[in-house]
């Protein structure tokens, strides 16, 4: 046992034996932090692709963000059963241990999604998925607590490896994933802790044999089944079908008897190429089971092409407005062309140069493999030119002009990020991407959207008037620009740059007849006195229905087409209020923080041996504050991360890149912060921090204002030049973000109260979950620059604390953070 600086005493974990000072810790156990880190991290992004493939992405958002309270709960639980008892600390378990049984966890979370995939999902309550794959999340934060308990006046160190950590582990999960596919990305991230418990027993002071031969044994299983899952010997299957929600269920047991010929992993998803043993003309691919596209059989003939192809000009909706373009059929822009039907539906149209922008790789890559089925229509052929890049990203860098632009079907349903609701696709339709698509047109263009219902239509409909009004143009003017062909599935909404003319819109009316398609669910301007059209859609165009009345009288029917901008930019978020995920996981998480942060206050657990009365209401302030700190950090960390990755995904135009910049730039700016804050003198630590944080409220302030500018004007360089630019802007934020936490755990230790580093590192856990979930919840109410701005107010929060806790010169009251213990033999429980 060893005496604290203050008095009171806690255990001597066995790597602490052998430190050389509390400052300067052995390599091993900062390297150990690093690899630590990089695993937990590499694993939440291997686990999230997982799951996107066994669940539906709501699902995949509650059970990542509950999972990953497992962080904060290892924080509180190491406090608790490391709480004094008869004059000493109860260790948890040695690092060493832990770390063994996060790896060992961290492999069988493979094998446990892997095994209950092929379960039909509806019969596997969603928490115990919660349950069983927070164990690693769990024993990783209770190990990183117990380490920086043991090594609070090494913070700096410890925080900033494990702050690069991360940011090594954002950037190697896509190159791992891209490499090994999720569960070979799993086994690595649990071969990393493996060596982290080798790292932690080989350098202990005991060195027990024991431990060191399990960790080294545990090292090279996980080793041979990375190498075995790399290799392709062995590698736990993922069944598809078994969840009757993703669309690929239908495809596979359905009547056409589908079956699935080929499959890609990547850091985008898993991309499924499935073939029927009808002869339909066309396989279809699935993005993690669900956005289907089609694949036509195609023989390169537009004249003439295969029966299935010929027939989309009469049964595909969205072949409809073609009939129509007049001469206007020069060119044209195809976003998200998925297998390449609407390409199919451009080249039979006559449009002489094609542009298809696809944001899947994989995707793009299985069509032009496919080049003996689809003609080569991703090969360069028919005056077809295909990017692989994100759709909107695309747009506002061309300064090219378009006859049609087209966007069908454009989304994803599934979760490429933690947080789930964060859709690529939702910048495709929002009020500014009405404004880009119109200035892309020619004057005489058209906007195509093919959607996927009515409610979808509606949106649409509502985010292009409310458009046009920003160019001066009243409801029934702009509704003599727009038509909407009715059809279930596939309604299709048409905007033009200019106005149509009556005699087309007449040709159309009557062609809507001839095809077959729904009148009561259309609408075509100046047919005012057309009975069989859609009468509310009539009525807007008539100024007897304002725009406002419209969305009140389509949400009292459970449906929210309010319109959405880029910094709301939630298309698909049809449903009125949040989704109910979302604020369970909020309600959850919001309750998991408060036990965490107030419990021990409560359980009279938080007070220093000594300090002062055990009911002390003063002590109690003090101890209030100092959670609030820690809370606010880690909240306002998360808010900042969330709301950036939207913009940062227009600037940089490919998602996981975009993302893997944003991470990397802003821990490793906040390890360098980290890491200078050690020479930080202990009397400086107040205003230090204070002075920190004051400078990231002032910086994501002005993010918030001025960030979207910032990414217009980046939009015209290359793309290593946006990679670096985005970089210089966070590393400088992320810097100053890297000061605080390492500051207060370390002045926590110089007052004798390391004791309590696991109930804050507990508390800044649960509060990043908490933020990251409050993230989505004030962007989908409020928007992304309110996200911003509630970061600042939390910053500002901490630094208003910090700078008000230094003691006035005469002044009574003490520091949270440097309230004297006295010394003493601590109270039994």
């Amino acid at each position: 046992m060893k005496k604290t600086p203050g008095g009171g005493t806690h255990p001597t974990s066995d790597l602490s034996k052998r430190r050389p000072t509390a400052e300067h810790p052995q390599r091993s156990l900062v390297v150990g932090v690093f690899l630590t880190s990089c695993s937990l991290l590499l694993l939440q992004i291997s686990l999230t692709r997982l799951l996107s493939v066994v669940l539906s992405y709501h699902y995949v958002f509650a059970v990542i963000s509950l999972s990953l309270l497992g962080l904060g709960a290892g924080g509180i639980l190491t406090h608790f059963l490391g709480a004094r008892r008869s004059g000493g600390h109860l260790e948890v378990a040695s690092p060493t241990s832990l770390a063994f049984l996060l790896s060992l966890f961290t492999a069988g979370s493979v094998f446990l999604v892997t095994g209950i995939a092929r379960v039909d999902p509806s019969r596997v309550p969603p928490v115990s998925y919660f349950v069983l794959l927070s164990l690693p999340f769990l024993v990783g934060g209770a190990l990183m607590a117990q380490i920086f308990r043991s090594f609070p006046r090494a913070s700096a160190r410890l925080y900033a490896a494990d702050l690069v950590g991360s940011a090594a582990g954002s950037v190697g999960a896509i190159l791992a994933l891209d490499a090994l596919g999720p569960v070979g990305a799993a086994f690595l991230a649990a071969l990393m802790a493996s060596v982290a418990a080798l790292l932690f027993a080989v350098r202990s002071a005991s060195r027990p044999a024991g431990a060191t031969v399990a960790s080294a044994v545990l090292a090279l299983v996980v080793a041979v089944l990375l190498g075995v899952s790399a290799s392709g010997a062995y590698r736990p299957a993922i069944s598809m079908g078994t969840n009757p929600e993703k669309e690929i269920h239908d495809a596979l047991h359905g009547p056409l008897g589908g079956e699935i010929v080929e499959t890609r992993w990547s850091s985008f998803g898993r991309t499924d190429v499935v073939r029927y043993r009808e002869d339909t003309g066309y396989m279809d691919l699935y993005l993690d089971g669900t956005a289907g596209t089609p694949m036509y059989r195609f023989n390169g003939e537009t004249t003439e092409p295969d029966e299935a192809v010929a027939s989309l000009r009469l049964e595909f909706p969205g072949y409809f407005p073609f009939f129509f373009l007049g001469e206007q059929r020069r060119n044209a822009l195809i976003i998200g062309p998925g297998g390449g039907r609407d390409v199919l539906l451009a080249r039979m149209a006559g449009i002489q140069r094609i542009t298809a922008v696809e944001v899947n790789p994989d995707l793009v890559d299985l069509v032009r493999s496919y080049e003996w089925y689809n003609g080569g229509i991703y090969t360069g052929t028919g005056g077809v030119e295909v990017i692989v890049q994100e759709g909107r990203h695309f747009l506002k860098r061309t300064p090219e002009k378009y006859d049609v632009i087209m966007l069908s079907l454009p989304v994803t349903n599934t979760s490429r990020s933690p947080e789930g609701y964060a859709l690529t696709e939702n910048f495709l339709l929002t009020t500014d991407s009405v404004r880009d698509y119109l200035e892309a047109l020619t004057e005489e263009g058209q906007l195509v959207v093919v959607a996927h219902d009515e409610a979808e239509i509606l949106r649409a409909l509502v985010i292009s008037l409310v458009a046009l009004e920003d160019r001066g143009r009243t409801v029934p003017e702009s509704m003599k620009q727009v038509y909407v062909l009715g059809s279930f599935p596939f309604p299709v909404f048409v905007l033009r740059n200019s106005a149509f003319d009556p005699d087309t819109s007449a040709t159309m009316y009557r062609a809507m007849h001839r095809f077959g398609y729904s009148p009561r669910s259309s609408y075509f301007p100046y047919l005012e006195g057309a009975t069989d059209l859609n009468q509310i859609l009539l009525a807007l165009a008539r100024g007897g229905l304002q725009l406002r009345d419209l969305e009140a009288m389509v949400s009292a029917m459970g449906y929210d087409i309010s319109p959405v901008t880029d910094d709301r930019p939630f298309f698909f978020k049809l449903e009125t209020g949040l989704p109910k995920q979302v604020l369970a996981v909020f309600g959850f998480s919001l309750v998991l923080l408060v036990t965490i942060a107030l419990l021990p206050l409560l359980m009279r657990k938080g007070f220093a041996a000594g300090a002062v009365e055990p009911g002390s209401t003063d002590h109690a302030r003090v101890e209030v504050r100092t959670v609030l700190l820690f809370a606010m950090i880690g909240i306002g960390f998360m808010l900042v991360e969330i709301a950036l990755s939207q913009q940062f995904t227009l600037l940089i135009g490919k998602p996981t890149l975009a993302l893997a910049v944003l991470l990397f730039s802003l821990l490793v700016g906040a390890g360098g912060g980290s890491l200078l804050s050690a020479r930080v003198a202990p009397g400086k630590i107040e205003p230090t921090v204070a002075g920190a944080t004051l400078s990231v409220a002032l910086g994501v302030l002005v993010f918030a204002l001025a960030l979207p500018a910032m990414v217009d004007h980046l939009l015209s360089y290359s793309l290593p030049v946006r990679i670096l630019a985005s970089a210089g802007l966070v590393m400088p934020l992320g810097f100053a973000m890297g000061f605080p936490f390492p500051l207060g755990v370390r002045r926590l230790g110089e007052r004798g109260a390391g004791w309590q580093v696991p109930w804050m590192w507990g508390v800044n856990g649960a509060s990043s979950v908490f933020g990251s979930v409050a993230a989505i919840v004030a962007a989908m109410s409020l928007g992304f620059r309110e996200v911003l701005l509630l970061a600042s107010g939390c910053y500002l929060v901490v630094s208003t604390t910090a700078r008000s806790s230094r003691r006035p010169r005469g002044a009574s009251a003490l520091s949270p953070w440097t309230r004297p213990v006295r010394r003493g033999r601590p109270p039994r429980r």
